[in-house]
């Protein structure tokens, strides 16, 4: 029950990036992520961050290990890895984008049980497959639906 739950689950991540890659690759592929900014760039390195996390805790539990534990609040993540992506280009993002998606799909259904623990967040809460899956997809839509809605659409 639990591995066709995850399917599904799977399927909506899938379908919220491509919406979104479809959305980015409007862009100006020569576009760059500039700290202290937040325009379309700056939310694809925001995204890009969030599906590395994620596929490291996935990776991590995989190997036997711990789950993604980052230390620091949301807001200090956020900001680092804005800084960590200042320079890179739109287009390398995307390409970027596309390789951790599909390595967090193949990783989640490797997983053998997806209510297994993959975040641990600062306050000691903790995050499993089950959850974040969705949370992700549910992130990329909130962050498309405020690109659209603040006129930030690229035109065809």
């Amino acid at each position: 029950m639990k591995k066709r739950g995850l399917d599904s689950l799977l399927e909506a991540l899938a379908e919220a990036v491509g919406q979104a890659r479809a959305y980015f690759l409007k862009l100006d592929g020569e576009a760059v992520v500039r700290p202290g900014a937040w325009g379309p760039a700056e939310v694809l390195s925001h995204l890009v961050f969030w599906h590395r996390a994620n596929l490291e805790g996935m990776e991590s539990v995989l190997a036997g290990g711990q789950p993604y534990q980052p230390g620091a609040s949301i807001e200090e993540l956020n900001v680092g890895a804005l800084n960590e992506m200042a320079g890179s280009r739109v287009t390398d993002l995307l390409s970027e984008w596309e390789d951790l998606q599909n390595r967090l799909d193949g990783r989640a259904r490797a997983m053998p049980d997806p209510s297994v623990v993959v975040r641990v967040y600062k306050d000691g809460t903790v995050g499993t497959l089950l959850e974040r899956v969705p949370e992700l997809a549910g992130h990329i839509t909130e962050h498309l639906m405020e690109l659209e809605e603040s006129g930030s659409v690229p035109s065809p």
